[in-house]
């Protein structure tokens, strides 16, 4: 409905649904994926992640993503993240969770605009424990007090952040 109110095109096929406007077809939404039945177990990581609490982004156009973003419910504000190292960046506030927006020039490649994620955890020894098993060093930049941060050449192309907090 709010796409609909916003003018925004999209197709839907089951529970997917995607934007048609090219700025904006790198997004998609679908649907919780939980079920009644599912057990505390299919949620259990090794490294301790409870919930994805942001996604980095940085689009072509952050304008267009801040209206959709907005139009979908979201409140918007600026102020400096870690994303990993400290930046000015647009952050809109969903019920699920943050979209920090930043500038373009942040892209690790070209015209691929998300770059990370931030996993929110109780403690920090469940990750570092996880990811020494697995022979994998943490990215060793500033501002890793609260947080580990595997880089983008680790991790698939995206910067993963997994906080303490919120």
């Amino acid at each position: 409905a709010a796409l609909k109110a916003g003018g925004y095109e999209f197709r839907q096929e089951g529970e997917l649904t995607e934007l048609r406007r090219p700025e904006l077809s790198y997004l998609f939404f679908v649907r919780d994926n939980r079920s009644p039945n599912d057990r505390p177990e299919h949620f259990a990581h090794p490294n301790g992640a409870k919930a994805l609490g942001a996604v980095w982004i940085a689009p072509e156009d952050d304008e267009a993503l801040v209206r959709l973003l907005v139009q979908l419910g979201g409140t918007q504000r600026r102020q400096q993240v870690w994303a990993p190292d400290p930046v000015e960046a647009t952050i809109v506030s969903l019920p699920g969770g943050e979209i920090f927006i930043l500038p373009k020039r942040h892209q690790l490649l070209a015209g691929r605009p998300v770059i990370g994620a931030s996993f929110r955890v109780p403690d920090l020894s469940a990750v570092r424990r996880t990811l020494a098993k697995a022979k994998i060093e943490p990215w060793r930049g500033t501002g890793t007090t609260n947080r580990v941060v595997v880089a983008p050449n680790i991790a698939l192309g995206l910067w993963l952040e997994f906080r303490t907090g919120p």
